[in-house]
């Protein structure tokens, strides 16, 4: 599916709440098209963003206008999602926004090669509380242990699962593993 368009505060259309003719605009109107145009074609899908807290607090005011929303948009080929804080604030996204955080960082090479040193050929994963030790033993502060975490993370050189939250007990693989796990057996006994 590829992004063919996105625009805000679009389209206003009228619904029956209750017997009452109102006005609802959806928050996010976007459109994805199909990979394979024919016969699939595009699809449009109006998102109303609302905090979790206003959606509970407020459910039986907001649910006849979403309900109504959801039909009429329907009736004119446009999809209705409800989401809110809780399905965007992801641990993928808050992991993101850490690695775009350190991307920049320049750890020292020291507290690298110290690293590599403990890491480069070990096969099993590791957790991320042992580098963190390596790290601080290399001289490192601990918020320097963690920036340089999070930019070899960011970087690729460090492979861990980031749809979790990544804590101490992450468990990761170190590049060098990642690069011979993925060679035929000849290559990898030719490294010696």
């Amino acid at each position: 599916m590829l992004l063919k368009s996105i625009a805000t505060q679009q389209p206003t259309v009228m619904v029956d709440v209750g017997g009452k003719e109102r006005k609802y605009t959806p928050d996010v109107l976007v459109t994805w098209r199909s990979d394979v145009e024919w016969p699939y074609g595009s699809q449009t899908v109006a998102f109303e963003v609302k905090p979790f807290a206003i959606l509970r607090d407020k459910h039986y005011s907001l649910a006849p206008k979403l309900r109504a929303a959801r039909q009429v948009l329907k009736e004119i080929g446009i999809g209705f999602r409800v989401i809110t804080d809780r399905s965007i604030e992801t641990p993928r996204l808050v992991n993101a926004r850490k690695m775009i955080e350190a991307r920049s960082y320049r750890p020292k090479d020291e507290w690298y090669n110290a690293a590599s040193e403990v890491f480069r050929w070990r096969q099993e994963p590791f957790e991320l509380v042992e580098l963190e030790n390596v790290l601080l033993r290399a001289g490192a502060r601990p918020f320097e242990a963690q920036e340089f975490i999070w930019h070899w993370v960011s970087r690729g050189f460090i492979e861990c699962d980031l749809n979790r939250p990544v804590t101490g007990t992450t468990k990761c693989l170190w590049w060098t593993m990642l690069v011979l796990q993925g060679m035929p057996r000849h290559e990898e006994d030719a490294r010696d």
